[in-house]
């Protein structure tokens, strides 16, 4: 199994919308960008520490499965932290729950978190128990499976990836302080998703600042920013103005370090970003490179 990802539409700005007893009901509207992942003009993120200890403690598995079944070691590795902060024995037990034998869709044994019956299910081994899913390559193993099955439903955009595993696919949620309307929990509210796009930024931050991204990755398929990478610095196109795609390309060539440099210095401990900064990411033109460029020598 491969997984879908829509690419085109999902680096579009779109939003997500269903309808309930006739009314039609919108979420925010996003797009994924070379450098990460834009909700409503701005790119946020958070736990760049927790993604560094991820990627340098399963590297080697996150990077098999995510090959195997196509699907962006982002998306996999901002799931890990949301669901587990990276604990490979991490257990949670839903309502209901009696025992593994009796109630394995109660349980969610290992790093990504995966209901024993949902591993089961994706990968067609009724053997699969705790102690399987407990070993982390095991559990990245059914967590990226079922991802990729999923994806016929999510096309792979993050927003829809995150809140289709956490509630078991891609239903509507009306409430007023969930700006993404899809069900997650806690329910009602947003923040299952809203955790996870802000560790997913900070996979492309990582990069930008560490390099070593992988091939089955949004920052390699999008040509994005990556330190260490070595580029030809790309033809302006004479009329048209330079985008912000383009913009981070170039500060990545002059500076060789993923074309983050000015951005990643205003980064906080937490490896939160300024608002200030984060709205820069949304800027137009030539005016938003050359400050960039100003910012970057700060």
């Amino acid at each position: 199994m491969t997984a879908r990802i829509d690419l085109s539409g999902i680096t579009r700005l779109h939003h997500f919308a269903a309808s309930k007893k006739g009314e039609t009901y919108k979420s925010i509207e996003y797009r994924l960008r070379p450098v990460g992942f834009e909700v409503a003009g701005s790119i946020s993120m958070a736990g760049l520490e927790t993604v560094r200890r991820i990627w340098r403690d399963f590297k080697e598995p996150l990077v098999q499965w995510s090959d195997h079944y196509g699907v962006p070691v982002e998306i996999i590795i901002a799931t890990i932290a949301t669901e587990s902060a990276g604990k490979p024995r991490a257990l949670r037990k839903e309502p209901g729950y009696k025992s593994d034998a009796a109630t394995p869709h109660r349980v969610s044994p290992g790093l990504m978190q995966t209901l024993i019956s949902t591993a089961r299910s994706a990968l067609k081994d009724k053997s699969i128990n705790r102690q399987w899913l407990f070993v982390p390559s095991n559990s990245i193993k059914a967590g990226t499976a079922y991802i990729a099955q999923q994806s016929k439903k999510t096309g792979m955009d993050p927003p829809l990836v995150f809140a289709a595993y956490n509630a078991g696919g891609v239903y509507l949620q009306t409430g007023a302080n969930n700006r993404w309307k899809t069900r997650q929990f806690p329910i009602g509210t947003g923040k299952h998703v809203d955790r996870a796009v802000n560790y997913f930024n900070a996979c492309f931050a990582m990069w930008g600042r560490d390099g070593d991204a992988p091939k089955t990755s949004f920052v390699r398929m999008l040509d994005g920013p990556v330190a260490g990478d070595t580029q030809p610095t790309p033809k302006p196109d004479p009329g048209k103005p330079e985008g912000p795609s383009n913009m981070f390309k170039t500060i990545s060539n002059l500076f060789g370090v993923g074309g983050l440099s000015g951005l990643l210095t205003s980064c906080g401990k937490d490896g939160s970003l300024s608002g200030d900064m984060s709205s820069l990411l949304s800027m137009e033109g030539i005016g938003g490179l050359l400050l960039l460029l100003l910012l970057s020598f700060c």
